[in-house]
């Protein structure tokens, strides 16, 4: 770091980011009760690894590093749905504590870093992902990593991290490279292409264990989903941050002058860094969009570099500190609105939906065949409650299975056969719940 501060500052982040992510941790740890239905897909799969069930589930939602990890606290007889979403908390902290070493590296700059920090920790996406028990805080943490010793010119160590990041999500494989364009920016006369080669074997040596462990154990490397799968609820108001950070980033880079255009800051631009934000948003939108994690806390550090270069004087005068914090105050107050007003109802209607699924899935249980097919809007909830091996695969269009288990009052084709009674305000004081069980008409089988 060339940035000396303060002692002064640097005892403040010292306490003040344990704070930090205690204030993450407290505030996610709330919602503990939420389970993404990728958590529960992820609990099917270590059943499968474990040798607890028979057939390879329906839900497509598969990681593997993510899948070992749960089987690892199975085989300690701990529970694995517990254990997910413990883990998927813990990973959260880490990549809030990653996000500051990083931002340290590309900002040269404690308090900005610790402020990119301290917006993350109440960012409504991480806040979610925290105890959904799903790989997306696996995801963030570990690609950070990657990204952080990729700064540092450790490629070793970063081919490590993104190869751990790919065996999570294939797609991950992206920071091979951005490692690749950062080791082609190396300063001196170092060996370039024998440090990309070097990062290029560790990358493998990490990958090609799990693949041949993969096939020996009859998993699938590459998911038929790509990744692992959709935890977060999002909405019109998911661009919001990151259209806040967009505007400092972007008006930095005009600020500055004609021959440095293209330089956020004085120095070489982070290009590996900008090629992984802009991956994880094409990744978010076409496979599945808990890439959007991965990627949008990082904008923060553009948006810092953007303000630093708005106000030339930043770095030399503590009062000019008041631009940026006024940028952290706002983001702070648009991160709580957006999760009070939609992640938070996002998390209690999944809630709501888990409520209303079970007393189906115990009645398919009871009642129904083992060999069918069941099509679902939470495949990974359904799955993870049966306890009779029916398979379970998630909705298509048209409707393909037998039996579809759905929110729909009515589907084209099927007949409703159940629907769970629930304390209401008719004249018997029950209702019908808000799902129920259809069956394909006999004539279309």
């Amino acid at each position: 770091m060339k940035n000396r501060q303060h002692p002064l500052i640097t005892q403040i982040v010292r306490f003040g980011l344990p704070l930090v992510v205690a204030v993450y941790y407290a505030t996610a740890a709330r919602g503990f009760a939420y389970t993404a239905d990728p958590g529960y897909a992820s609990a099917d799969w270590a059943t499968l690894l474990l040798g607890q069930r028979y057939g390879v589930p329906g839900t497509q939602m598969f990681s593997l590093f993510w899948t070992v990890l749960l089987a690892m606290g199975g085989i300690l007889g701990l529970d694995l749905l517990l254990v997910a979403k413990i883990m998927s908390l813990v990973f959260a902290c880490f990549g809030i504590l990653g996000l500051y070493l990083l931002g340290v590296e590309i900002l040269d700059d404690r308090v900005l870093a610790f402020s990119v920090a301290l917006i993350a920790a109440l960012d409504p996406l991480l806040l979610q992902a925290g105890p959904s028990g799903t790989p997306a805080t696996g995801l963030l943490a570990l690609s950070i990593a990657s990204l952080f010793f990729s700064q540092r010119g450790d490629f070793a160590l970063a081919a490590v991290f993104a190869g751990l990041s790919t065996i999570l999500a294939w797609p991950a494989a992206m920071l091979m490279f951005s490692l690749g364009i950062d080791a082609a920016a190396l300063p001196g006369d170092r060996p370039r292409t024998k440090t990309l080669l070097a990062a290029l074997l560790v990358f493998l040596a990490v990958v090609g264990p799990w693949v041949l462990f993969a096939g020996l154990k009859g998993l699938p490397m590459i998911s038929g989903s790509s990744v692992p799968g959709s935890a977060l609820a999002v909405g019109w108001w998911t661009p919001i941050p990151a259209a806040i950070c967009l505007v400092p980033a972007i008006a930095g880079m005009l600020a500055v002058r004609r021959f440095r255009l293209l330089r956020l800051i004085v120095g070489d631009p982070p290009w590996g860094l900008l090629l992984w934000i802009v991956w994880t948003f094409i990744a978010g939108v076409f496979l599945a969009r808990d890439f959007w994690l991965a990627g949008i806390p990082l904008l923060l550090l553009g948006a810092m570099q953007g303000l630093r270069a708005l106000v030339p004087a930043l770095r030399e005068e503590s009062a000019n500190y008041s631009v940026a914090f006024g940028a952290v105050a706002l983001l702070l107050v648009v991160n709580q609105v957006i999760f009070l007003s939609a992640g938070k109802p996002g998390m209690a209607g999944t809630l709501e939906t888990e409520k209303d699924i079970v007393p189906i899935v115990q009645w398919v249980s009871a009642r129904l065949s083992s060999a069918i097919t069941i099509e679902s809007e939470a495949p990974g909830l359904v799955e993870y409650h049966l306890r009779s091996g029916q398979r379970v695969v998630p909705r298509r269009t048209p409707d393909s299975a037998e039996y579809v288990i759905s929110a729909e009052q009515s589907i084209p084709r099927y007949r409703e056969i159940f629907r769970p009674s629930q304390p209401g305000g008719d004249i018997l004081g029950q209702a019908g719940g808000r799902f129920a069980l259809f069956q394909r008409f006999e004539s279309e089988r």
